[in-house]
């Protein structure tokens, strides 16, 4: 994978990962060789004169017209909240699509989680600058390998079953506080020894600031006094979200209306929301409420498509109810026989990757002892963009997908004619 990457960097003129279609998504190797805002080093960087990150930014500056996903547009919020330089250019409107995900991504930028993949990549490297520009730091080794039992150590005490819970439900265990309190003591260490030599350089200071940060994140976390980061927001709520290898630390406002307000009235500028699921009967009140946009000028207009003629909806009774371990087999044996009657064709959508990957595996026997030849396309597996072409191509294929499958895709034709 690192040298399809590597030569992919050569000949790429944008270097996007979903160009790349040898490489699967899941592939271990991403986190190693992706530009994040922890790890990039801005014009101290070797590579800076050909990033393919500064190259969009340039481009970005110099059009128009800029269209980007909500997530891009909310880092670029953030940073210009901190003062730092903008992503984005600056716009005499905005247009936000799909906006009624909006609160739920607001929510998540204005809020902090801390989760374990950053610490561990955090140790990971730790552990390469004490073996490279820190090998006369005799100290640094065991402070970065501490952190990883640390973290292991609290995972467990998380509990074995996945799912959300709040903070004061695992801040009950005696063996979660103290596996807490053994990570943050191993954060502290490594942002102390990280910070004894931040002056040696831009990635030296940058990782030892990381460090900091996040044992400032658990400190905040755990202490149920602690000023929430941003008071003006108003309360905030505090949960885990533990999967089954990792855990995520949460803490968010209840409303991002007062945050979000500040945003609007920040800029003299236009902003206009779109999505097909904004009013309630009609109604946009629910929405501008969770937002804050007070009294805005709103329309609402029906579907072009006739439903009733163009399409059939079935409900299956008798599932079981979908946190119940039998729900998933259920519903591909309920699936199956509409997906042989459509010729294939069908996309498969899941909430969970546990679901997902159950349902491949009951599909895969299934198809087998039926007789039927339908591809099947995996997320994961292949880039998005790659997986949908080839569902177009095939004409028959079954895809299985999740979160970035459910909205904005599009197969016109006979070659989509089943969702489940």
């Amino acid at each position: 994978h690192l040298r399809k990457i590597v030569a992919f960097a050569r000949t790429s003129d944008r270097g996007d990962r979903a160009e790349l279609a040898d490489v699967p998504e899941n592939a271990s190797i991403w986190p190693l060789v992706t530009s994040t805002r922890e790890n990039c080093l801005g014009s101290n960087c070797a590579h800076f004169r050909d990033c393919f990150v500064m190259k969009a930014r340039a481009d970005a500056m110099a059009a128009d017209v800029v269209i980007v996903n909500h997530h891009l547009f909310f880092a670029d919020v953030m940073l210009r909240d901190e003062g730092l330089a903008e992503l984005l250019p600056a716009c005499n409107a905005v247009i936000l699509d799909e906006a009624h995900q909006l609160p739920d991504t607001a929510t998540l930028f204005f809020g902090e989680a801390t989760t374990a993949g950053q610490v561990a990549d955090l140790a990971r490297d730790a552990e390469v600058l004490a073996r490279t520009e820190l090998r006369d730091v005799p100290a640094l080794p065991d402070a970065a390998a501490g952190i990883v039992p640390a973290l292991r150590k609290l995972r467990l005490a998380a509990g074995e079953l996945p799912g959300k819970f709040p903070r004061d439900t695992v801040l009950a265990r005696p063996s979660f506080t103290d596996a807490a309190g053994e990570l943050s003591a191993a954060l502290d260490r490594l942002a102390t020894e990280l910070g004894l030599f931040a002056e040696r350089g831009e990635e030296i200071g940058s990782l030892a600031a990381r460090a900091d940060e996040l044992a400032r994140r658990l400190v905040r976390w755990l202490s149920p006094a602690d000023a929430p980061p941003d008071p003006e927001a108003g309360e905030w709520i505090r949960w885990i979200d533990v999967s089954p290898t990792s855990f995520q630390l949460h803490a968010s406002p209840l409303s991002v209306a007062p945050i979000f307000r500040r945003q609007l009235d920040a800029s003299a500028r236009a902003w206009i929301f779109t999505s097909a699921t904004l009013a309630v009967a009609g109604d946009f009140s629910h929405y501008t409420s969770a937002l804050g946009l007070g009294d805005v000028a709103a329309g609402c207009w029906d579907s072009p498509f006739d439903y009733g003629t163009q399409a059939l909806l079935c409900v299956p009774r008798g599932l079981p109810e979908p946190n119940q371990p039998a729900h998933t087999d259920a519903v591909v044996d309920a699936a199956l026989p509409v997906i042989e009657a459509a010729g294939g064709r069908a996309f498969l959508l899941f909430t969970s990757l546990r679901a997902l990957a159950a349902a491949r595996e009951r599909l895969t026997a299934a198809f087998a002892s039926r007789g039927l030849d339908f591809p099947m396309l995996v997320q994961g597996e292949r880039s998005k963009t790659e997986l949908l072409e080839r569902f177009r191509r095939l004409g028959n294929a079954v895809l299985l997908g999740s979160a970035s499958f459910w909205e904005g895709v599009d197969v016109p034709g006979p070659a989509l004619s089943l969702v489940v």
